[in-house]
């Protein structure tokens, strides 16, 4: 069912035939040889789909471009796609992207890297799933990139290692995203997407991990080294602010290992706990201290 062209229309069939044939993933090569035909620019097909929300809005476009056009030019742009159709990835192939957000992102900026000469840096992609599908289909066409690829990131972000994993007893806590995040961009100098200002939790996990997902797939070794960090920090921040709401002061005092076993000796024989001795301890030898003095 179309919504501007009504049956009388010239176009009506050749319309429902296109729409017919070419669905949801297949809209946003189509909208780019469309824009080809009609000079639109790789930057404009960009902005285009980045400004729609799904596929109907982008069938909606298309339908309005198809209606001001001549039955013969139209005619001629659906052979076009015929003849090139098997030059693209096919829908059912791509859907396992479409609800996962983090793989395409890690998708996008690992692809954004390994083809950095190819890739405009002007380019700013919003959603996820149609501007990886802009840059397979599109931009990185001619590179004929495979969907086993495409697998290859959800193998690699899903290893024991990655952030989500690394990170799990800390990652569904709004507070600790927001501190996370802060903490990379303070340490980091942030260069992948998504990029733009988080309005809630979630917008601020997935950029977290742009970054971190990142650095896992290429560079292992500084990733070990600096998420680790950011663990031992974040535990540092809770012991902090676990003191700072208990007024009786509590240290980590770094102990030899034979110190250790007396401390726990003599906790022991007294029935106190470790603190508790060595406060009594301290005061003792404090007092001692004083009456020498």
């Amino acid at each position: 069912m179309l919504n501007t062209i009504d049956k009388d229309h010239p176009n009506y069939e050749l319309t429902i035939k296109i729409f017919k044939e070419f669905k949801d993933e297949s809209l946003i090569w189509i909208v780019d040889r469309w824009a080809d035909k009609n000079d639109m620019s790789k930057m404009g097909v960009l902005k285009l789909i980045n400004d729609r929300h799904n596929f109907k809005e982008i069938a909606d476009y298309l339908e309005i471009e198809f209606k001001n056009s001549t039955p013969k030019n139209l005619e001629i742009f659906l052979e076009n796609c015929y003849e090139n159709k098997h030059k693209y990835i096919l829908n059912e192939d791509l859907k396992f992207l479409e609800k996962d957000s983090r793989l395409c992102w890690a998708i996008i900026n690992n692809l954004k890297y390994k083809y950095k000469e190819d890739i405009p840096r002007r380019y700013n992609f919003r959603n996820p799933y149609f501007s990886l599908i802009f840059l397979i289909h599109i931009e990185l066409f001619n590179f004929n990139i495979q969907v086993d690829e495409l697998r290859h990131y959800l193998k690699q972000i899903s290893n024991k290692d990655n952030p989500v994993v690394f990170l799990s007893k800390y990652i569904e806590n709004p507070e600790f995203i927001d501190w996370a995040l802060k903490y990379t961009e303070r340490k980091n100098r942030i260069i992948t997407f998504p990029n733009f200002t988080p309005t809630n939790s979630n917008d601020q996990l997935e950029k977290l991990l742009g970054y971190w997902d990142f650095l896992y797939i290429n560079d292992l070794q500084k990733y070990c080294i600096e998420i680790n960090k950011l663990k031992k920090s974040w535990q540092q921040n809770i012991f902090r602010e676990k003191n700072k709401e208990n007024p009786k002061k509590y240290f980590h005092l770094p102990l030899k290992k034979k110190t250790k076993n007396h401390l726990e000796k003599l906790a022991h024989l007294k029935n106190m706990s470790e603190s508790n001795v060595l406060e009594e301890l301290i005061n003792k030898a404090y007092e001692e201290y004083r009456e020498y003095k």
